[in-house]
């Protein structure tokens, strides 16, 4: 199994019109995040890439992949390298937008 965790942390987070904002911009990059890591996975049967999950919660957005392989595929090509960083900026960037739109 493969879980990956982008979460904030910090007393900004801690009001209600701040998590607000962080539950919405988790929300808007679940959808981008799941389209980012299936269009980086390898594809031979198709099983990893559809094996994606992005689930979000309060402050957290889980990324997950239960194919026993997945691991392995995903440390050789270096998709963790890749995808988590554009997950984390694109979270940052929806954040801006939030905290720009208040």
């Amino acid at each position: 199994m493969l879980r990956y965790s982008v979460s904030t942390r910090g007393k900004i987070f801690e009001k209600d019109i701040t998590l607000k904002v962080v539950q919405e911009s988790i929300e808007a990059t679940s959808d981008w995040a799941l389209n980012r890591v299936r269009s980086e996975t390898p594809v031979r049967t198709g099983n990893m890439r559809d094996g994606w999950t992005v689930t979000p919660q309060r402050r957290e957005l889980f990324i997950t992949n239960d194919v026993r392989y997945a691991d392995i595929v995903s440390q050789r090509i270096g998709l963790y390298n890749r995808t988590i960083p554009q997950v984390e900026k694109h979270l940052r960037d929806e954040l801006r937008r939030g905290y720009d739109a208040i």
